[in-house]
């Protein structure tokens, strides 16, 4: 049986084609058969459907309480899913950085830094403290 939770996030460093999933059946009463679990799985890659399945199949097969026959029914890619930078943040990043090192004690924190993930953007917040001290 899948945890009670409703999902999981997957964090960069562990380098996997994983960005999270959430557990559709918890969530949503009767919306898979008795004994059954469905599943939604958001992934990073794009191309062949058979190649996209064994990359998150290989990733679901590492995850303890999951069981080993899962089945995939479909995938669909959609270009805008995750937020992305817009053309010129990293230029913009770069000025605010050189900024920051030319004002001292001016540190700063948050997702416009390059930071999606909210334990990354937490982070961030906790090295601008630490530089600060």
């Amino acid at each position: 049986p899948l945890p009670n939770e409703l999902g999981f996030l997957v964090p960069n460093y562990v380098n996997r084609s994983l960005l999270g999933a959430l557990y559709i059946s918890k969530i949503f009463n009767d919306r898979s058969p008795a004994n059954h679990d469905l599943i939604a799985v958001f992934h990073r890659h794009q191309g062949e459907a058979e190649s996209v399945y064994k990359m998150v199949k290989d990733d679901l097969d590492e995850i303890p309480f999951l069981k080993k026959d899962v089945t995939i029914l479909d995938n669909t890619w959609w270009d805008k899913a995750i937020p992305q930078f817009n053309v010129g943040s990293k230029v913009n990043l770069q000025r605010i950085t050189q900024l920051t090192q030319t004002v001292e004690g001016l540190e700063l924190a948050g997702n416009y830094l390059g930071k999606v993930g909210l334990a990354d953007v937490f982070e961030s917040g906790i090295q601008a403290i630490e530089r600060l001290s």
